[in-house]
């Protein structure tokens, strides 16, 4: 971003209000002078200090040269952090190791017991499917029944013929 000064007296261009404008956060974080002086509010500076007025420069691209070096930068960095990253002792790794096999046995035995429990479940609904299957139906009728119950319709009939 380019910053270009303009004395207190004169008008800013940057916006219509002059040095007068309520700052945004982008103009507050862009209105900082390029000296280590402290920046003034609107009005408020000496006749001597200039105030610095952001003008928003043009945008530019990196180029590959940038880009590579950035990237190596970046490599370098990770691999010094790797470097100082600390050796873990063996007894430090036995004991996560051990840590480690302890949840999956666990992790397992649940497992193990929710599927048993699921099986269970399954076993029930179908027993109980069956037994209301057993109750519901009606065994065929033998062909003794059958004679049974014509013989007594026949019997009924001639019962109401007779009265």
């Amino acid at each position: 971003m380019a910053i270009r000064p303009c004395a207190v007296g004169e008008g800013c261009t940057h916006s219509a209000w002059g040095h007068n404008a309520p700052l945004r956060i982008e103009d507050r974080r862009a209105t900082r002078p390029v000296s280590s002086k402290p920046a003034f509010h609107a009005g408020h500076a000496p006749a001597n200090q200039k105030r610095y007025c952001p003008i928003m420069a043009g945008y530019k691209d990196p180029t590959f040269e940038d880009r590579a070096a950035l990237a190596q930068k970046a490599r370098e960095k990770a691999l010094k952090k790797l470097a100082n990253k600390p050796v873990v002792d063996e007894e430090t790794m036995a004991k996560r190791k051990a840590a480690q096999e302890a949840r999956e046995a666990e992790a397992a035995e649940k497992s193990a017991a929710k599927r048993a429990a699921r099986e269970q479940a399954k076993a029930e609904k179908a027993a109980a499917a069956k037994a209301a299957a057993e109750a519901a139906a009606v065994p065929e009728p033998t062909e003794a029944e059958l004679k049974a119950a014509r013989d007594a319709k026949y019997a009924a009939r001639k019962a109401r013929k007779k009265r």
